[in-house]
């Protein structure tokens, strides 16, 4: 028999991974690309900036050489056809050469010239560069431009040219597409480098852990749906690990949880017939403690306790059993009473064999469900008797105390025997059901419901101390605000 611990578990999932371009792999490209298109339009920028200076540089420098032709000249002078010439290779309209702000030598077309704007290399900061660089791709085509700087092989001279800005915009447009062209062939070659190994290093592992948990959820009973690890000792390889794990256990405990609701199943139908069963030994039972031979009044209560006891092993199993407790219903309860109630049912008194000494106050109040109280106080009252019971202590004086106190936790209620205290091989389990019991007459189940309606409650059950001075046990229950009736 299988049970699934979700009930969407054995449901075929309609999950399916998103295309590779619309997934991470998809994603990684897209912003790779746009990273390095980012990282070049910064690079772009100021050398785009630099890239005209030196444009320019390398007009003065060409009309310098220009002049010094005028210099083989007697008379500094040269024909108009040699001039044009000069400016022509020089890529400039005119130059001038001044020392001690007088002109010295110069070259000139015939037309004369309009400057739309001067620029001085010699003095200029970063950010003027680059809005000058902008300025020349926006507006360049056609305006004529005047450049000065110092001149390269004369100490002291400043050179001044007129160059039409057109040129310089048509190269600076050939070298933006130009490195337009790079970047986008540097973005795309490392974003598909990148893109190749996070696929096969990252994102293909993901995807393998991913449908291992699709395939599983699908039938988690299929061992053959368990992921196998891979070799690797980085986070993939932990997260494949512990998927492994957690598969593994997660079987384990489906295959456990089936057993366990067949086992289930099986011992409700026994208890239904061996109630039935019992409830007839007892009619027996009662007709024979009304024999008068000693022999039968003898043996009598204990086959009645006997019966007694396996009614109450039926019962607690079914009450186990249950899928809910019923609805928890808060309330103020004076706790001293109930202690005296559970004590009762369990056959304590204030003056029996073993004596009950109640050390809670009479007016201490909690906020707790009364039944889920009681049963919680019934159960840890039981096995402290039991626990004297067995060890003799209940002709010796034995003594179970019970007290009480309220602090910022809650209430915290201890149960105290003078018994011979719990094994150290039976406390590891002491609060799982039916995995251990402290008597021969327990069912191995008062602790762990104990502990199941403390929890309903938002509180808890614990040992405090066992040994051979004896134990305690502690209900903590938290402070919960109810407004009085």
């Amino acid at each position: 028999m299988a049970v699934n611990a979700d009930p969407q578990i054995g449901k075929r999932s309609t999950t399916r991974l998103s295309p590779m371009w619309r997934g991470l792999s998809g994603r990684l490209l897209l912003m790779t690309l746009l990273m390095v298109m980012l990282a070049e339009i910064f690079i772009f920028v100021p050398s785009i900036a630099r890239y005209r200076l030196t444009w320019l540089s390398e007009r003065l420098e060409a009309a310098q050489i220009a002049v010094l032709a005028l210099e083989a000249r007697p008379d500094n002078m040269v024909d108009k056809e040699l001039a044009n010439e000069l400016l022509r290779n020089a890529e400039v309209l005119s130059v001038v050469l001044r020392k001690d702000e007088s002109k010295s030598l110069f070259l000139t077309d015939d037309m004369p010239q309009t400057v739309d704007k001067w620029v001085d290399l010699r003095s200029f900061m970063w950010w003027d560069a680059i809005v000058q660089a902008y300025g020349s791709l926006r507006f360049g085509e056609g305006r004529i431009l005047a450049v000065k700087g110092d001149a390269r092989f004369r100490p002291d001279t400043e050179v001044e040219i007129v160059v039409d800005e057109t040129a310089l915009c048509k190269d600076m447009l050939a070298y933006s597409r130009n490195i337009l062209l790079l970047s986008l062939f540097i973005s795309t070659a490392t974003a598909l480098g990148v893109f190749a190994f996070l696929l096969f290093s990252l994102v293909r592992p993901m995807q393998r852990i991913t449908n291992s948990m699709i395939e599983f959820r699908e039938n988690p009973e299929d061992a053959r749906r368990v992921i196998v690890p891979s070799n690797r000792t980085d986070e993939i390889g932990g997260a494949e690990r512990e998927l492994a794990d957690m598969q593994v256990n997660l079987r384990a405990a489906l295959k456990q949880k089936a057993h366990l609701a067949a086992l289930g199943e099986a011992v409700a139908k026994i208890n239904h017939d061996l109630r039935n069963i019992l409830s007839s030994a007892t009619l027996v039972s009662d007709r024979l403690s009304s024999v008068k031979d000693p022999t039968v009044q003898r043996l009598s209560p204990k086959l009645i306790g006997a019966i007694d006891r396996a009614v109450s092993l039926c019962t607690n199993t079914l009450k186990y059993g249950r899928a809910t407790e019923s609805q928890i219903d808060l309330q103020n309860v004076k706790l001293h009473p109930v202690v005296l109630d559970a004590a009762a049912a369990t056959g304590l008194t204030e003056d029996g064999s073993v004596r009950l000494v109640n050390d809670i106050p009479d007016d201490l109040i909690v906020i707790a469900d009364p039944d889920h109280l009681f049963r919680i106080l019934l159960n840890l009252i039981r096995n402290a008797y039991q626990a004297l019971t067995m060890s003799g202590s209940a002709d010796g004086g034995g003594e179970i105390r019970l007290r009480a106190r309220t602090d910022n936790n809650g209430t915290i209620i201890d149960i105290t025997d003078t018994g011979p205290g719990i094994p150290k091989n039976l406390r590891e389990g002491l609060f799982k059901p039916f995995a251990i019991s402290t008597s021969r007459e327990g069912s191995g189940l008062g602790l762990s419901i104990a502990m199941e309606l403390a929890r309903a409650q938002g509180g808890k059950v614990e040992l405090v101390r066992t040994g051979s001075e004896g134990t305690c046990f502690r209900v903590v229950l938290p402070s919960q605000i109810k407004s009085p009736s």
